[in-house]
């Protein structure tokens, strides 16, 4: 079973958008829809035991490699960005504000641990087997997505300023300052977007707003690889079936508290709506750091105990 998240949505700090009005933006919140995903790990370790003789070799070391793919689903709320923008011709406040969002990220966890290993028995047959050390991990993956957003506007003299005050003359293309002069939004938005010139449209440029703009991605999303180091600790039981050779059962548990992204660029969850091809950003590919731990039951083969 693991559990992976991330610690927090990124920090406004750690966000792109071009002059952030951050008293007026919000990181939002993510949870995961399950507590646990659970999947099959395979691993495999070399093991050498210090000691004069097969009886004395009771302590040692070991060097090894535990693959665990899984999926998990997020669900992302409350995150809205207001920053300065530019529609090819003038400045203005946009405002992008996530609806809903629901991301579901298949992992592949390497996790390659160094383990100080005790051993001893009990019985002519029987034994048992500790281990704890420390390990380095490779965390990739890919997502899916299904998001839905609004991209609202305003212009005026002072909308590029953080502490804008609005003013009677502001322009507000804004679904609550349409709908309270009883208006339609997005009928008005659809006429915006239909005034556009071809030379803005090629450049990504001219009025770009909607509501309940739908963004998914039914095709696979790499997210930005990351390396860390995780803690290990194991309790094994096994059984000889030879004189050097043993069926093993047991438990085993590591944890990751902390996964830095150093590398990543700083996050932008969307820029452009539908109309001019927007894609969604998912937070993995963003700085905001990831906490990671798993356990599970685990049986195999010893060779040449």
């Amino acid at each position: 079973a693991s559990n992976i998240n991330l610690t927090k949505m990124p920090d406004l700090s750690q966000v792109g958008y071009n002059n952030l009005f951050k008293s007026v933006s919000n990181s939002g919140k993510i949870e995961r829809l399950k507590p646990f995903s659970f999947g099959i790990a395979i691993s495999a370790d070399i093991a050498f035991y210090f000691g004069k003789n097969k009886q004395s070799r009771n302590k040692g070391i070991s060097i090894g490699v535990i693959a665990t793919p899984f999926k998990s689903s997020f669900n992302i709320t409350g995150a809205k960005y207001v920053f300065q923008s530019n529609d090819g011709e003038s400045d203005y406040r946009r405002i992008i504000t996530l609806v809903s969002d629901t991301e579901t990220v298949n992992f592949n966890i390497l996790n390659f641990p160094l383990m100080f290993k005790y051993k001893g028995r009990f019985g002519q047959k029987w034994a048992y087997e500790l281990s704890a050390g420390p390990s380095f991990l490779l965390i990739s993956g890919f997502s899916y997505q299904q998001t839905t957003f609004n991209f609202e506007g305003v212009y005026g003299s002072d909308v590029t300023k953080e502490n804008y005050v609005q003013s009677k003359n502001d322009w507000l293309l804004t679904d609550a300052a349409i709908t309270k002069s009883k208006g339609n939004t997005q009928d008005l938005f659809n006429k915006l977007a239909n005034s556009n010139s071809q030379e803005l449209i090629d450049a990504g440029k001219g009025y770009d707003f909607k509501m309940n703009d739908r963004i998914s991605t039914t095709e696979k999303t790499k997210i930005s690889s990351r390396t860390g180091f995780a803690f290990n600790a194991a309790a094994d039981v096994f059984y000889h079936i030879g004189p050097k050779t043993a069926i093993k059962g047991g438990f085993v548990f590591y944890t990751a508290p902390s996964v830095s992204n150093s590398n990543a660029d700083k996050y932008q969850m969307v820029d452009k709506s539908s109309r001019y091809n927007g894609k969604y950003n998912s937070v993995f590919n963003s700085q905001a750091k990831l906490n990671y731990s798993a356990f599970g039951l685990f049986v195999g083969l010893i060779l040449g105990i």
